[in-house]
């Protein structure tokens, strides 16, 4: 096989978004942060509105997404820690 066919040709291990890649675990990272926050936010937002409460209902929701965000991000972090505790266990 020449060159020019092999560089047109992409496997699964060639994409950026193949699990434990940076940009995979950039995007997985970046999930975890934003969309609990944005959920509970919006939540106490429409709550807000229900019971005329604004905005204590919104920031409740965003101190509570935060702190479940922070919750996930050391979840992953965790994970990441073993795998690679597993691969120089393995060596």
């Amino acid at each position: 096989m020449n060159k020019a066919a092999d560089s047109t040709t992409k496997t699964s291990q060639d994409s950026p978004f193949v699990a434990g890649t940076l940009a995979f675990d950039i995007l997985d990272t970046a999930w975890r942060m934003t969309v609990p926050v944005v959920l509970l936010a919006v939540g106490g937002l429409l709550l807000d509105k229900r019971i005329d409460s604004a905005p204590w209902l919104t920031l409740l929701g965003v101190v509570i997404g935060f702190g479940f965000s922070a919750l996930l991000v050391k979840k992953q972090i965790d994970a990441i820690n073993r795998l690679e505790q597993n691969k120089e266990n393995k060596k």
